[in-house]
Order: structure tokens, then sequence, then C-alpha cells
């Protein structure tokens, strides 16, 4: 149908304006995705009340292949999402590493630790409040459990180091 070709060709255009502060890309049209989906399976609820009406069925199927777009649509920027961390354990601080280092040109301090990382936490927690935790590799669910230990004073620490930086220059 017209809808479903309109729509289908809008989809990038419209996820691109959808971004949610904090999280990656794919985590934002991930969510988009499950959004827009929930409304139309709500949607389909309430017209339900309508099947003895004549077109009812056209809607069914036409939201029915709509929700199987956005299904592949979520599946794929999931999987997308996956690749981007091939090799998760490189994320963690290694055990004896410096933590903290003093730039020697600038006198900065800076804080080793990966800001990927922080992403990726924050957004497996995201995709686990929405109900996609099932599908994350086990690997980057161990790096997430890790790195959940250590997140809030790697974060004290680079507020430390921000607050000295700023005290030097």
């Amino acid at each position: 149908t017209t809808f479903e070709s309109k729509n289908q060709e809008s989809i990038e255009e419209t996820v691109s304006m959808e971004k949610i502060s904090n999280v990656s890309p794919k985590i934002s049209q991930i969510i988009w995705g499950h959004t827009i989906k929930l409304k139309i399976e709500n949607l389909k609820k309430l017209c339900y009340v309508l099947k003895d009406v004549e077109n009812y069925n056209k809607f069914n199927d036409a939201s029915e292949r709509i929700v199987n777009n956005i299904n592949t649509f979520v599946e794929e920027n999931i999987s997308d999402w996956i690749n981007s961390f091939s090799q998760p354990n490189t994320l963690l601080p290694k055990v004896g590493a410096e933590l903290l280092e003093v730039n020697a040109k600038t006198g900065f301090l800076n804080v080793n630790f990966s800001e990927k990382l922080f992403l990726l936490i924050q957004d497996l927690r995201i995709l686990t409040e929405y109900g996609y935790a099932a599908k994350v590799p086990k690997e980057i669910v161990k790096v997430y459990e890790e790195g959940k230990k250590i997140l809030k004073e790697a974060f004290s620490l680079k507020q430390i180091a921000n607050f000295y930086n700023t005290l030097s220059s």
C-alpha cells in the first residue's frame, strides 16, 4: 500500500531525528522501533472492536507487515550494536594498569577508563529495560557486569580529573 511504501522510505529519515542523549545511535533506533511497534500493537487492540468493518482485515494485514518490518529493523540494529563491540574485553581496565596519568606536555590529569565502556554499560542497561538482554552475547554481558562494579569509581575519578584540570588551566 501507499502507506507502507511511504513508511518504509521515511524510516531512516525519522530515525535520524530521534536522537536520545547518552546512548549510541543504534540504541536510539532500537528504542524508536520498539516504541512504534507498541503503538501499532495498541492500535490493533483498539481497532479489534471494528473487526466486522469491511476493511478491517486489510488494516490488520498491513499493521502485521509493518510490525514485522519494525521487528526486522530492531533486530538489525541490535546485531549492528553487538558487532560494534567485537572485542569487549579490551574495554575493561587492565589489572595493574595506571588508572590516572599526568600528560607530560599539558600537565592535565587523564583517566584511563574507556569511554566506550561507559557507553556499553548505558546501552546494555537500556536494552535490558526494553527486554532485549537475551539477544546480547555472554562476553558483552560479562564486560557489562565487570564494568558496572567500577563505574561509580571511574566516574568519580573523571570528575576529580576534570576539576583538577580546570584548576590547573
